[in-house]
């Protein structure tokens, strides 16, 4: 307003209250936040979902890359607009969830089937593998995925048993130190 309008001034002694008859303090006023918190919601209630459902059929010795899980919308999700007021709202949609599982056994096997390797002229045979995961870079649309793999790998010298026997037999101490050499 103009200077005709700058000497008004007024109070308000009780709380306001919406423009409508329905208004009271159950209504809400819906948020972008508000949307956006259900959205993520949904999402995660649908990974969570999905991890329970496939962990049942998953074989021994699988594994599911479970940082790597691709979520997409199939549908917008029909929503009340932000700045609608309401009490509550309902928040529905569909997804497609993709994700890779890789059988953990096989790569274990294929480290232990690497064979026995020679050093310092002593043969080693793997007898048991840990492994860890580092980065995943997964293409859901080619089926591939690139997986950096740790293997810390134990293994145990290969003795010929009837060969050490008969060159210790009948040595010293000494003898015995130097066929284990």
């Amino acid at each position: 307003g103009g200077p005709k309008y700058d000497k008004f001034s007024a109070k308000s002694t009780k709380a306001m209250a919406g423009g409508s008859a329905n208004s009271g303090a159950n209504q809400t006023i819906i948020s972008k936040t508000d949307l956006e918190k259900a959205s993520l919601q949904a999402r995660e209630q649908a990974r969570q979902m999905y991890l329970e459902g496939v962990s049942k059929d998953l074989h021994p010795g699988e594994r599911i890359l479970e940082e790597n899980i691709d979520i997409v919308s199939l549908k917008d999700a029909s929503l009340p607009l932000s700045g609608t007021t309401a009490s509550s709202f309902e928040y529905k949609n569909t997804f497609k969830i993709r994700s890779f599982v890789f059988s953990e056994e096989t790569l274990k096997e294929r480290i232990l089937s690497a064979g026995e390797e020679e050093m310092s002229g002593i043969l080693f045979r793997p007898i048991s593998v840990v492994l860890s995961y580092g980065e995943a870079i997964p293409d859901f649309d080619a089926r591939t995925v690139r997986l950096k793999t740790h293997a810390i790998v134990t293994s145990e010298s290969v003795i010929d048993r009837e060969k050490f026997l008969t060159d210790i037999l009948g040595k010293d101490e000494t003898g015995i130190d130097t066929a284990l050499r």
